[in-house]
């Protein structure tokens, strides 16, 4: 009995999954069975791009989870447990890898993983070189619809002229490729080619033939050749055309149009027209079947087409990456000219013996150093060492202590820059609250008194500037405060005269006074509005008590209406100098922490607070990224809030160990 009881209905045991009903049991496994699958999906990507600390984060959530809906002991889990995995995933690992990245080099240039940086250093395409006994190639590149490219090469050695795509050898070019099959050139003839399989059609034949046609189509570039009367070559719609009477071909696709003299040919076994054209220097030479060749060039092969320059453009940083040719002996893109190719190999190769890169050419070493491969001077000759590179690139993210915070506070050109961002950050706060605080305060004490009429409609005139979204209200004043067109420096300079108004965005003080102006603007509403309701709770008969003792307005105000509102707002006042503390939003929208600071090695400005400054650090430098210096930063401000709210929480004590004796 007792061995039932532990696996029946109600138990504990390794069955108690189904001791409900079975659509419940299929729903609760199918529900885990999808949670799973997906951790698991989630699981190997991480795994695959090394990211280790999500991939543990993701694997605590997944077996909670499971375990909460599987063992009837951590039933009450089950509720929270959605809200407990985001919490895990949202709030406690971007803490603590903020936390591990303020100790690593984590920044641009260092953002991947040890095997990562192997992998790219020997395949970057600006490390290749081109080993001795190779050629460069003079290359074009071809396309299909397809997206597959091919590349058309002229040795410069051997001027012997290639095709090769990517995933097919080198091989020479034949006729039929080069779009010149059965053509026969004739030195001083009239016409300069016979062509097999056409018969020549004299000027005549060839007028009585296009009569008959309002266009000749023809591959790619020409199109659609209109057949009309030439006057004038230059008043040729932008194309190409032919005059049917005197053969005359215009070009009128570039800066100016070209024209070539015509030849036609037509099929022996249809009607189909070859165009030949000539002007002295240049060729061109269209086939009915649509193959174009221009000065021996042909701009289709198969069905891949010639790019244009254009479309050349776009694919520079994509053509350096693209193998041809045999895996074993691969033809590149030169990554430094998009016009030249060869059979380049990795410059640099990594010795896992040594942990280092080797030089192919001159044997030097580079050796790791946090996170950097370095040039070992030792390793090569003094003249060598000078013409090859300090480092190689990328590095990847190594741990390096305290080296963010080392160099925050004892490098001066940092720490000047960050010793004054931390003084405004406080002032920033501090007056902020004070500014807001005060008049929130004089207006509440105002519209409190009685004998002022409408006070209902005044206090909610006061609360719109609150009711606005700060963003807007701060793009607002930034207009308003504009030199050139603001309206405040217009009506400024109409008072002190041209030129003497303030600069807003020039001047560290009065950019400073500008974004005061600003905090003030959104938030003394709410310091009215929580002071309106902090009044309202003081009993009226400890006033008439101390007017009875002869107390003045001023002292009544001191010694009882403040202190017994700092015991109501105090949390509130923390909470405000915290919020302020961190405020982006009007720092970066007035002025984007402008002016900037002069002689700082990193971006700083005279009005940026801790938070703008990460900021800075972290994305907003032309430099490149520092998340690790940025997160590093980010503890400094949160020991300096969490300090300063454990002071402002021991001095609101004070204030109700005050309001108790009041």
């Amino acid at each position: 009995m007792n061995a039932v009881k532990k696996t029946g209905r109600g138990s504990d045991g390794p069955l108690a999954l189904f001791s409900g009903s079975v659509t419940g049991s299929l729903l609760l496994l199918g529900g885990l069975a999808f949670i799973d699958a997906f951790a698991l999906w989630f699981l190997i990507r991480l795994i695959d791009d090394r990211v280790w600390f999500l991939a543990i984060a993701v694997l605590v959530v997944t077996i909670g989870v499971n375990a909460a809906f599987l063992s009837r002991k951590l039933y009450p889990f089950r509720w929270f447990s959605p809200g407990l995995s985001l919490m895990v995933l949202m709030v406690a690992y971007p803490t603590l890898f903020t936390i591990y990245t303020a100790f690593t080099n984590y920044s641009t240039g260092n953002l991947l993983n040890k095997t990562q940086v192997i992998e790219r250093i020997e395949t970057k395409p600006e490390y290749r070189y081109l080993p001795d006994g190779e050629q460069y190639y003079d290359a074009i590149p071809f396309r299909n619809e397809d997206g597959e490219y091919l590349l058309w090469l002229v040795g410069r050695s051997d001027r012997q002229t290639y095709i090769v795509t990517e995933s097919d050898e080198i091989e020479p070019v034949t006729p039929e490729q080069a779009g010149i099959e059965g053509i026969e050139w004739v030195e001083d003839g009239d016409p300069p080619i016979r062509v097999e399989g056409y018969e020549y059609l004299p000027p005549e034949d060839a007028a009585a033939v296009l009569a008959e046609r309002d266009t000749l189509d023809y591959g790619y570039p020409l199109g659609e050749v209109s057949i009309r009367l030439i006057d004038d070559p230059a008043e040729v719609p932008v194309g190409y055309a032919l005059d049917p009477g005197t053969l005359l071909f215009v070009d009128n696709t570039g800066r100016r149009p070209k024209e070539y003299q015509a030849y036609l040919f037509r099929a022996a076994d249809g009607d189909d027209l070859l165009l030949y054209a000539v002007d002295g220097r240049d060729t061109l030479l269209a086939r009915p079947d649509g193959r174009v060749v221009i000065n021996g060039q042909p701009y289709t092969i198969g069905d891949y087409r010639m790019l244009s320059n254009r479309e050349r453009t776009a694919i520079t940083q994509v053509l350096p990456t693209l193998t041809f040719g045999e895996r074993d002996d691969p033809i590149y893109i030169d990554p430094f000219s998009a016009s030249r190719a060869g059979r380049f190999r990795p410059r640099y190769l990594y010795d896992e013996r040594q942990d280092a890169f080797v030089e192919q050419d001159t044997g030097a070493i580079y050796r790791p150093v946090k996170g950097t491969f370095t040039l070992d001077r030792a390793s090569v000759s003094a003249e060598a060492a000078e013409e090859l590179p300090a480092t190689l690139s990328p590095g990847y993210y190594v741990v390096v202590g305290l080296d963010n915070f080392e160099r925050l506070f004892t490098d001066h050109r940092l720490r000047g820059p960050f010793v004054r961002v931390f003084l405004w950050t406080i002032a920033h706060a501090f007056l902020t609250v004070l500014l807001t605080f005060s008049l929130g305060l004089a207006l509440a004490l105002l519209l409190n008194d009685r004998l002022i009429p409408a006070r209902k409609i005044w206090r909610s005139l006061i609360l719109i500037p609150y009711a606005i979204p700060a963003f807007i209200s701060t793009l607002v004043w930034r207009g308003l405060l504009n030199p050139r067109l603001g309206l405040i420096n217009d009506t400024l300079e109409r008072i002190v005269g041209d030129g003497n108004a303030p600069g807003w965005y020039s001047d560290p003080m009065w950019a400073k006074v500008g974004i005061l102006l600003i905090q003030l603007w959104l938030g003394f509403p709410y310091m009215m509005l929580i002071c309106t309701g902090a009044l309202q709770s003081i009993p009226q008969d400890m006033y008439e008590a101390a007017q009875v003792d002869g107390a003045n307005a001023f002292q009544r105000f001191r010694h009882l209406t403040l202190p017994l509102l700092l015991v109501a707002v105090g949390p509130l006042l923390i909470a405000s100098f915290a919020y302020n503390f961190n405020n982006f939003t009007v720092i970066e929208l007035f002025n984007e922490g402008g002016p900037p600071i002069a002689n700082s090695s990193v971006p700083a400005g005279h009005t940026d607070i801790l938070i703008t400054y990460t900021y800075e650090q972290a994305f907003g430098s032309g430099g490149g990224t520092n998340y690790a210096f940025a997160s590093a930063i980010t503890l400094v401000i949160f020991l300096l809030v969490a300090a300063i709210t454990i002071f402002n929480y021991r001095f609101t004590r004070s204030w109700e160990e005050t309001s108790r004796n009041v």
